[in-house]
């Protein structure tokens, strides 16, 4: 089973230069079979980078050292942490020949023993200002028709919907683009009309006291969004931007 991450390449200051770095560690690693002193190569595959671990000891790096330098990929090694966890970090100066820079938003693909991880360049992605938009991650989940055909359904739920300028009793503008939709929160009504059955206004209702408010239908399905489709949530004050993932 795949796990999905939202991460952002951070930086990393050593001898008065400032390289990109993308760390990853704890339970993650661990859970993926990348405990501490595994050997760990790294090679770039489809506009990725695809961490493989292939185990722990000399017998290994004997193993191996011969098809790391053949392929010209590179080897690290998992170390621990002062919490005793096991961390993983990449920040040398070749992220940056691989197109990773400080500030991008990138997504882990973690399974079994391997971790894939791409750079996110939709356009809507980019830093807003001088801050970068917060991140979750959605899945589409699945709604049926009496005659038990499954359509997508889009919801946004939770009290961080409040928090963002998208309340209880609000009202949410919806605009598309090609695997997007962009929700932009008002306190008042306006006179908008649906476009081919693709809402342009939803209510913010309540459910427990909760904000939450969504998109369902088949059409979505003609929009590029299918039901267990993995969307990346980005928002900031009155704006939530919907992508779907391309893992």
């Amino acid at each position: 089973m795949t796990e999905i991450k939202i991460m952002t390449v951070t930086a990393c200051i050593r001898k008065e230069k400032t390289k990109a770095k993308i760390l990853l560690s704890g339970r993650l690693l661990e859970e993926a079979g990348f405990p501490a002193e595994t050997l760990v190569t790294v090679s770039y595959e489809n506009d990725s980078l695809m961490l493989r671990a292939h185990g722990i000891g000399m017998e290994i790096y004997r193993q191996i050292i011969g098809e790391v330098r053949k392929k010209k990929q590179k080897m690290i090694q998992v170390t621990q942490n002062q919490k005793g966890c096991a961390h993983l970090e990449l920040k040398e100066n070749w992220l940056g020949d691989y197109g990773f820079s400080i500030g991008d938003v990138i997504v882990a693909s973690v399974q079994k023993h391997s971790i894939g991880i791409k750079r996110l360049t939709h356009a809507g992605l980019e830093p807003q200002g001088n801050q970068l938009m917060q991140n979750r991650i959605l899945t589409i989940q699945a709604l049926k028709t009496r005659a038990g055909r499954a359509y997508p359904h889009i919801y946004l739920k939770g009290l961080w919907l409040a928090d963002i300028g998208f309340p209880i009793g609000g009202y949410v503008e919806v605009t598309y683009g090609k695997g997007t939709v962009v929700f932009q929160g008002y306190q008042e009504e306006k006179c908008y009309f649906s476009n081919h059955g693709k809402p342009r206004q939803i209510a913010i209702h309540s459910c427990k006291q909760t904000p939450g408010f969504g998109l369902k239908g088949h059409w979505l399905e003609q929009e590029g969004f299918h039901v267990g489709d993995k969307l990346l949530v980005q928002y900031e004050h009155g704006l939530i931007h919907v992508h779907r993932l391309e893992l």
